[in-house]
């Protein structure tokens, strides 16, 4: 009898009695150790850093309910400091300071991240590759962001930040 693991497919050997074709299905090792997390629930941020890239989960409200530890280490901040922050907020975004707030400003209605996180909640409309730029203390940093609707979250991935090509000297 083969045994093969339910989840990944994949052939894990053989079984008595050998002279049978059938398949007997159980877990691998791996499957094993990706599963049994989530059997007892597992918190949103848990979740998160099984991503290869910083992500974090935005409410309707557009205030941060999770980060994984990549964007926490992004910006430079305890994951627990960034829940409940707006996005400008936890991004340091220069508008956020203003006397309006993070999303009141008139830089605001402009913002590439807000509108295409804004649009993500309101259609499910999950958005990839997006080119945005945040305006921090120390200058223009360009970002490409993707978003994608889990649930009531919106999920914002940044998959590469840099120094915006305007803000770095020329040689």
């Amino acid at each position: 009898m083969r045994l093969v693991c339910s989840y990944c497919r994949a052939e894990m050997g053989t079984k008595e009695p050998l002279d049978d074709d059938s398949v007997s299905h159980t877990m691998c090792k791996p499957c094993y150790e990706h599963f049994w997390r989530q059997w007892d629930g597992l918190a949103l941020g848990e979740y998160l850093d099984d991503f290869a890239f910083p992500v974090m989960a935005v409410n309707a409200d557009r205030r941060m309910v999770a980060a994984n530890h990549l964007m926490a280490e992004l910006l430079q901040a305890p994951e627990r400091r960034l829940e409940g922050l707006l996005g400008g907020e936890a991004m340091e975004c220069v508008y956020a300071r203003s006397p309006e707030g993070c999303g009141n400003a008139v830089h605001c209605e402009t913002c590439t991240v807000r509108i295409t996180v804004q649009d993500t909640h309101a259609t499910g409309r999950a958005h990839k590759g997006v080119p945005a730029k945040l305006t921090r203390a120390s200058g223009e940093v360009d970002l490409v962001i993707s978003t994608e609707k889990r649930g009531d979250v919106v999920l914002v991935l940044i998959e590469s930040i840099g120094p915006s090509a305007e803000s770095v000297p020329s040689a």
